[in-house]
């Protein structure tokens, strides 16, 4: 339901295929550089991907307009709903993070359990985002919006662009700075970082944000 409902918003439905398509063409388009860390490259695939699973979370609650009243008579009521849409969010998301890592991997050598787990923390760190975006789409959704950019009321935007870049920037910049801050590095150590802090995060933020936006969604009074 909630993808057939999300794909005739054709708006929104570009907007996360235009990320998903940058965050994996890029990688291959791209001519790299010698120059950098290794992990260096992987950096906006990486950010792209998240985005395309943050974005997603955030518009799959606005995107229900007014219809969004009869689902909190529906059976299984908002809980079920939201956990759906979340699940949703968090499986788009993974798939283009490891599509765009993998990308990435084509033409940037490195080691393969290297690989696998920067794909287990991409996954993670989608998980994380997606509870972000719909965290941010309980409180701050408009169900009467027109236009796809008003679809968040005011400080929606500003919320998730702050906690988007708070997000991406413990995942990404904690292993980031171990190889600054560290004598020696190796690339598995800085992958395991990354997984460890996108799993950490995605642990703890999808199920105490699902929590907090069905509490938010169930006290929201009928206005059909």
């Amino acid at each position: 339901r909630e993808w057939r409902m999300f794909s005739r918003e054709t708006q929104q439905l570009t907007r996360i295929a235009i990320l998903a398509g940058m965050a994996v063409l890029l990688p291959l388009l791209g001519t790299g550089s010698d120059s950098g860390e290794w992990w260096t490259p992987f950096l906006l695939p990486t950010i792209l991907g998240g985005l395309a699973a943050s974005t997603l979370g955030t518009i799959l609650i606005p995107v229900e307009r007014q219809a969004f009243w009869f689902l909190k008579v529906a059976p299984g009521g908002i809980r079920k709903v939201m956990l759906a849409k979340g699940v949703l969010a968090w499986l788009v998301g993974a798939v283009v993070l490891v599509a765009s890592n993998g990308a990435m991997a084509v033409r940037q050598t490195v080691d393969t359990t290297v690989l696998l787990v920067l794909l287990v923390g991409g996954v993670f760190l989608a998980g994380a985002l997606a509870s972000l975006g719909l965290g941010v789409g309980a409180f701050f959704a408009r169900f009467d919006w027109e236009h796809p950019k008003r679809i968040l009321k005011a400080p929606g935007s500003l919320v998730y662009m702050l906690g988007t870049a708070l997000v991406v920037g413990l995942a990404l910049g904690l292993p980031a700075l171990s190889t600054l801050f560290l004598n020696s590095t190796t690339e598995l150590f800085v992958a395991s970082l990354f997984a460890v802090t996108s799993a950490v995060l995605a642990v703890v933020s999808f199920p105490a944000v699902l929590g907090l936006a069905v509490a938010r969604l169930e006290k929201l009074e009928w206005t059909f």
